[in-house]
C-alpha cells in the first residue's frame, strides 16, 4: 500500500512533500492496483508533481505499468492531460544520445496494455483529447498504429465516434496509419455506418481507395449506407466515386448496394443509385436474381411498385434465376403480393413460363417456393441485427410463460362456469308438480341472459384450453413453428378474454335476476360490473395486444 502522505501529495499537487522524499522512497510506493506515484500524479493531472517525480526517479518509473498494463502515459492520455503527456515525452527524450532517446520514446508511445491499447487508443476515445492526439501522432508519425485486441485501430475508433478533428490530426501527422477495425471493416465503414459525413470526406481525401475496400462479408461502405437507409450518405459516397455502385459483395451472394436498398424497401436510395448509374438494374446476385426477384422475395410492396412503374420493369419480370423462377413465379407463391399486384404482373409477366421443376406460374400459386439457404443475408449490422434474434427469443419465452398461466386461468373458468350451470341463481322448484326441478327464475330475461353468457364463457374457455394444449406440440426452433405457437396462443388469449367478459356478464345478470325486487341494489351491482370492461380492455389487453402484434411480425 502506498504511504498516505505521499499519495495525497501526488494527487493534490503538493510538491513540497515530494521534494523531501528520496528516490528509493518514491520508487517503492504502489497502490493496490500497482499504480506508482507517477501514475497517481498523472491520473490527477498534477504536472508539477510529474516533473518532480521524474527528476528524482529518472527513467525507472517512466514505462512502469499497473495491473492493467497501463503506463503513466496511458492514464494521462485517457484523461486528456496534454501537459502531463508532453512532460512525459519530453523527459523520455532528455539527456540521451539520439539513438537511445528515439528508442525510449518509441517504447513509451507504443507500449500496449492488457487490452492491446496504446496511449493513442486511450486518447481518441475521448472527443476532448484533440491536443493529446496531436502530440502523440506528431511524436511518432512513422508508426502505423496497429489494432488492439478487439481489432480496433486508433483511426477506426476516431471515425466510429465521428470526431472529425481527431481524424484530421491523423491526416496531418501520420504518414501511413492503419485503417482497420473488427470484421475487416475500415474507418470509412465505421464513419458510414454511424452517418458521420465530415469523417467520410476526410478519410476519402486521406485514402480514396477506402470506398472500394470490403469487409469479411464483402460489403463496401456503400452497401452499409444502403442497409442503414441513409440516402444522404449514399449520395455523398456516389459523389466521391460512382463506380462503387457496381461493386458486389463477394462473400454475400454477390449483392450490390442496389440489391440491399431493394431488400430494405428504400425507394429513395434506389432512385439515388439508378439516377447516377442507370444500368445498375441489370446486375444479378449469385442465384441470378434481379432486383425484382429480390423485391418480391422480401415482400417490399413499395419497391415492387417502383420497379414495375419504370421502363426497365418489363425487362425484369420474365428473367429467370438459377432455379428457373421468374419474379412472377415468386409472386404467385406469395398470395398477398400476387393478388395485390395481379394486374401489373399479369399484364407484363409470362404466365406460361416454366421453372426447372417444370412448374408454370399458375401451378405455383398454391405452393410456397422456399428460398435456398444462400438467400439469407450473411451481414450482421453492428449491435442492431445481432439483437434482433435475442428480442424474438425473449418474446417467445414471454409468450410461453403467458401460455402456461393462461392454461390455468382457462381451466378455472371452465370449472366455475360448469359449476354455475348446475347451481343456478334462485335454485330449483322443489314442489311436486310439472315444474319440479325447473329453475325458479327460468322465465325472467335476466336469467336467460345469465344462462347464455355462462354457456359462452364455458365454451370459449374450453376452446382456449384446446388451443393451448395444441401449441405445446410446436417444439421446433424454426420460424414457422414459432409463428404457429404464437398464433395459437394469441387466439387462446382472445378467447379467454371473451370468456372472462361473458363470465362477468353472467355474474351481473345472475345477481340482477335474484335481486330484482331490490332494484337499486341490482342496478348498483350492474354498474360496478360494467367498470370491468374499460379497465380490462384498454389498460391490460391493449398493452398485451400491441406487444404480441409487434413481435408476431418479427417472426
Amino acid at each position: 500500500m502506498m504511504d498516505r502522505i505521499i499519495y495525497k501529495a501526488a494527487a493534490e499537487g503538493n510538491i513540497d512533500v515530494l521534494i523531501t522524499q528520496n528516490a528509493d522512497q518514491l520508487e517503492g510506493q504502489v497502490t493496490p492496483q500497482k499504480n506508482t506515484v507517477l501514475h497517481v500524479a498523472a491520473q490527477f493531472g498534477q504536472t508539477d508533481c510529474v516533473k518532480v517525480i521524474l527528476d528524482k526517479c529518472g527513467q525507472s518509473l517512466l514505462c512502469s505499468v499497473n495491473n492493467k498494463g497501463d503506463s503513466s502515459l496511458h492514464i494521462s492520455s485517457r484523461d486528456g492531460y496534454a501537459d502531463v503527456v508532453w512532460e512525459l515525452i519530453k523527459y523520455a527524450k532528455k539527456d540521451m544520445d539520439p539513438e537511445s532517446r528515439t528508442r525510449t520514446t518509441k517504447k513509451m508511445l507504443r507500449l500496449r496494455n492488457v487490452e492491446g491499447d496504446t496511449a493513442l487508443h486511450e486518447a481518441v476515445r475521448n472527443e476532448n483529447n484533440v491536443d493529446v492526439v496531436e502530440i502523440l501522432t506528431r511524436e511518432d508519425s512513422k508508426f502505423e498504429h496497429p489494432p488492439n485486441n478487439a481489432e480496433e485501430t486508433p483511426l477506426f475508433l476516431a471515425a466510429e465516434r465521428g470526431n472529425s478533428m481527431i481524424v484530421s490530426k491523423f491526416l496531418e501527422n501520420c504518414r501511413s496509419p492503419t485503417y482497420s477495425g473488427p470484421n475487416g471493416r475500415t474507418a470509412l465503414h465505421a464513419a458510414t455506418i454511424h452517418g458521420y459525413k465530415e469523417c467520410v470526406k476526410i478519410l476519402y481525401l486521406l485514402k480514396p481507395s477506402l470506398t472500394k475496400e470490403a469487409d469479411v462479408y464483402g460489403w463496401r461502405p456503400l452497401h452499409y449506407a444502403a442497409w442503414i437507409r441513409n440516402p444522404s450518405m449514399v449520395r455523398q459516397l456516389l459523389d466521391l466515386d460512382e463506380s462503387v455502385a457496381y461493386l458486389v459483395a463477394d462473400e454475400d451472394d454477390n449483392k450490390t448496394s442496389l440489391h440491399i436498398a431493394v431488400s430494405r424497401g428504400n425507394v429513395k436510395i434506389m432512385n439515388e443509385i439508378l439516377s447516377r448509374c442507370p444500368d445498375c438494374w441489370e446486375m444479378i446476385n449469385t442465384r441470378a436474381q434481379n432486383i425484382l426477384h429480390i423485391a418480391v422475395e422480401h415482400d417490399e410492396q413499395e419497391t415492387i411498385k417502383f420497379i414495375l412503374e419504370n421502363s426497365f420493369g418489363k425487362k425484369l419480370i420474365n428473367q429467370k434465376d438459377t432455379d428457373g423462377n421468374t419474379p412472377f413465379h415468386i409472386a404467385a407463391a406469395n398470395h398477398s403480393i400476387y393478388w395485390k399486384y395481379w394486374e401489373l404482373f399479369s399484364h407484363l409477366g409470362d404466365k406460361k413460363a416454366c421453372n426447372k421443376k417444370n412448374l408454370m406460374v399458375k401451378e405455383t400459386r398454391d405452393r410456397r417456393l422456399r428460398a435456398p439457404e444462400g438467400s439469407r443475408n450473411k451481414f450482421k449490422v453492428p449491435k442492431k441485427k445481432e439483437e434482433a434474434p435475442k428480442i424474438q427469443n425473449e418474446f417467445i419465452e414471454k409468450i410461453t410463460e403467458l401460455g402456461d398461466t393462461a392454461l390455468i386461468v382457462a381451466g378455472l373458468i371452465v370449472t366455475v362456469t360448469f359449476t354455475a350451470g348446475f347451481t343456478v341463481p334462485g335454485g330449483f322448484e322443489s314442489d311436486d308438480g310439472v315444474n319440479k326441478g325447473m329453475a325458479v327464475l327460468g322465465r325472467r330475461a335476466a336469467f336467460i341472459a345469465f344462462a347464455v353468457t355462462d354457456t359462452i364463457a364455458m365454451l370459449f374457455s374450453i376452446i382456449a384450453v384446446f388451443l393451448l394444449l395444441i401449441s405445446f406440440t410446436y417444439t421446433d426452433a424454426n420460424d414457422r413453428c414459432k409463428h404457429k405457437l404464437i398464433k395459437r396462443r394469441v387466439w387462446a388469449l382472445w378467447l379467454i378474454t371473451a370468456a372472462m367478459g361473458a363470465m362477468v356478464v353472467a355474474f351481473m345478470t345472475g345477481f340482477y335476476a335474484t335481486l330484482e325486487p331490490s332494484l337499486g341494489l341490482a342496478i348498483t351491482i350492474c354498474l360496478i360490473c360494467c367498470g370491468f370492461f374499460p379497465l380490462f380492455f384498454f389498460v391490460f389487453w391493449k398493452r398485451i395486444d400491441e406487444d404480441i402484434d409487434d413481435n408476431l411480425r418479427a417472426t
